[in-house]
C-alpha cells in the first residue's frame, strides 16, 4: 500500500454507519470502506489493519462535486431500493444485506492538493487498496462486483 501509506500517515477510524455524519472530511472527495465488524472491533486501525476479511465494499467518490457524505447517501438509496447510482449498493440490496451492524471508515483527499490531484488520488488508493485486498484474500468484497 505505497500510496496509501505515502498520503495517509494516521491510523483510519471505523465508524458505525449511523455516526458516519461524524467523519471528518465527509465533504471532500476520496475514499471510503464499509465493512460489517462485531461491536468489540478496534474503531482505529492502521493501513495494515484496515484491509480485513469483514471488508464488503471499497469505494471512491466521482467527480469534483461529489462528496463522500454524498456518495454514501448514493449507497444508502441503492442498499435499500436495488437501483439508483451506486453499483455496489444496488449488490448490496441483491444480496440482501441490512445496513444494521455497518462500518464505514474513509479517506478523504488531502485540503491541501488541487482539484484534480484528489480525484486523481481518489482513483489510485481506491485501486491499490482493491488490489491489495485481492493479493490478501483472493477475491473481491462482495459488493466490488465491477
Amino acid at each position: 500500500m505505497f500510496y496509501t501509506k505515502r498520503y495517509f500517515s494516521q491510523p483510519v477510524c471505523w465508524y458505525p454507519w449511523e455516526e458516519k455524519n461524524q467523519i471528518r472530511g465527509k465533504d471532500r472527495i476520496g475514499v471510503y470502506l464499509l465493512a460489517f465488524l462485531n461491536k468489540e472491533s478496534k474503531r482505529e486501525v492502521t493501513f495494515k489493519d484496515l484491509l480485513c476479511k469483514d471488508v464488503i465494499y471499497i469505494g471512491e467518490t466521482h467527480g469534483r462535486t461529489m462528496s463522500l457524505i454524498s456518495r454514501w447517501n448514493q449507497f444508502k438509496y441503492s442498499a435499500r431500493n436495488g437501483n439508483g447510482g451506486h453499483a455496489g449498493g444496488n449488490t448490496f440490496h441483491r444480496l440482501g444485506m441490512s445496513l444494521q451492524g455497518l462500518f464505514v471508515a474513509a479517506l478523504p483527499a488531502p485540503k491541501q492538493m488541487n482539484e484534480l490531484k484528489r480525484q486523481l488520488l481518489a482513483m489510485l488508493i481506491e485501486r491499490e487498496l482493491l488490489w491489495e485486498f485481492g493479493q490478501r484474500f483472493h477475491r473481491r468484497p462482495k459488493c466490488n462486483k465491477e
